[in-house]
């Protein structure tokens, strides 16, 4: 007698597209409608498939910038997708918003250490859901980031965070134990690896694991790919948990060939090239796109500006934006006296290159919703202030870098104790400092406008009356 063929399992999953619904410019990979073609023939295909996103399927295009995700996740939906989970650029125009679009999808939405209880988002959420497969059942969770330090307090605002490793396995427990499920998946949005100090990991909650089977991650936009000895780690028993990640902007997808029988994972990575071309005809969904389309065309399109200089490394066009930052608070927001710029260089998303500017250059190299924020500190408080900036360990570690400028050359050189000192930076930068250097109370100003908006009219202004744009 032939032995049964087993059972299978095949899991597909995305992370950190970020708004990516074109191929991508430089080495045409990804695109949303290769991803479609790519689900259908997997579907086609196998009995049992499940499709999933680890999070950040917004921010990094002007399409969010413009439309605040309605496009992104509506595509959850047009592309089936079965289960996503939060990233922390879904906050990025607070919960409310969020709320607007994601709340009203159908794919079955999962965090098991975020509580909305109260906000816009209530009910939304589920700590996790479980599907059976050949009389097999298995459980899906999500998992999601510590937001300090990392999201704008007033974007999750009302919102209640578990620490990733106290739920994690714990809820894994709870489903294998109590729900009586075959094989745990935990979709996360937390990295690879610490992204600072001691903050939980894929890697740092399989290794303490007893009961996760399979990891799908998301967010330090790492590509494991399938001979990765990393995506073998050993749990606290010994036992080998899977963990994948597919890179950032669509261009890689995983792909977790679970075996129902014995419950061994093979994770495949599949490129969304060019081969899926002749099947992605997809007139409706097309004609649905271009209608957003075109307003994207008059951004990518149209000059604001012409920037000047010529960069030799990714230094200066940050240094051009603190510099611009005192100029916007002298000339624009008539806060007179602002001898300080501080800019984190992790909100700097792209270089904008030497020739014409426009707005969708300036969207991309700083695409968040953050608002420019002013304080004022005596001199003995900033001494302290800068003092601890270059102590601490997430600036120093390469997570990100704090850069300076001054409207007077050495102005730090003396900084005398009892003068005021007026510093501007942007509120998201202000929040994370404020939680840690007390300077919360210091806001003499606040703009009620967005810093990428900011820069545009600044950019314009600087055009119209034919002044250079550079950044000396």
């Amino acid at each position: 007698m032939t032995p049964a063929r087993a059972e299978h399992l095949i899991v597909i999953a995305t992370n950190d597209t970020h708004s990516q619904i074109e191929p991508n410019a430089s080495d045409n990979l990804g695109g949303v409608f290769r991803r479609r073609a790519f689900f259908d023939y997997m579907r086609a295909n196998n009995k049992n498939v499940l499709i999933v996103d680890a999070g950040d399927a917004v921010q990094g295009t002007t399409l969010y910038n413009l439309y605040k995700g309605e496009v992104e996740y509506a595509l959850l939906d047009s592309l089936n997708y079965d289960i996503s989970i939060l990233g922390n650029h879904d906050f990025d125009n607070g919960i409310d918003e969020l709320a607007k679009h994601y709340k009203n999808t159908k794919v079955t939405k999962l965090s098991a250490n975020y509580d909305f209880t109260g906000t816009a988002m209530e009910g939304v959420m589920k700590p996790y859901v479980i599907k059976e497969f050949a009389g097999k059942r298995v459980g899906f969770f999500g998992i999601n980031i510590n937001p300090e330090g990392l999201i704008n307090p007033t974007d999750y605002n009302g919102m209640e965070y578990s620490s990733c490793e106290s739920v994690a396995d714990s809820i894994a427990k709870y489903l294998k134990e109590i729900e009586k499920v075959d094989f745990t998946v935990m979709l996360s949005h937390i990295g690879y690896e610490s992204w600072q100090n001691n903050e939980d990991s894929d890697c740092g909650i399989a290794s303490k694991s007893h009961y996760i089977d399979l990891i799908i991650g998301a967010y330090s936009h790492t590509i494991l790919s399938p001979n990765d000895p990393r995506t073998k780690v050993k749990n606290a028993n010994g036992k080998i948990v899977t963990i994948g990640q597919n890179g950032r902007n669509g261009k890689y997808i995983g792909v977790y060939d679970i075996d129902l029988d014995n419950f061994t994972v093979k994770y495949d990575q599949v490129a969304m090239d060019t081969r899926w071309d002749s099947q992605a005809h997809y007139p409706a969904m097309n004609s649905w796109l271009n209608s957003y389309r075109s307003e994207i065309k008059l951004y990518l399109l149209m000059p604001i500006g012409y920037f000047a200089d010529t960069f030799e490394n990714h230094t200066i066009p940050n240094e051009w934006y603190t510099n611009a930052f005192l100029e916007i608070a002298r000339e624009d927001l008539g806060v007179d006296n602002v001898t300080i710029s501080i800019q984190n260089k992790r909100s700097i998303r792209y270089e904008i290159p030497t020739g014409f500017l426009t707005r969708e250059s300036l969207l991309q190299s700083n695409p968040f919703s953050n608002q420019l924020v002013i304080i004022e500190l005596d001199g003995y408080s900033l001494t302290k202030f800068l003092q601890k900036i270059i102590e601490d360990d997430n600036f120093q570690s390469g997570r990100d870098s704090i850069l300076i400028s001054l409207s007077i050359e050495g102005e730090l050189d003396n900084i005398k104790t009892n003068r005021k000192y007026r510093i501007i930076m942007s509120d998201y930068l202000h929040s994370y400092l404020s939680s840690i250097y007390n300077i919360k109370n210091q806001v003499i100003y606040k703009d009620p406008v967005t810093i990428s908006i900011r820069l545009t009219d600044y950019v314009i202004g600087k055009t119209i009356s034919n002044k250079r744009i550079s950044y000396k």
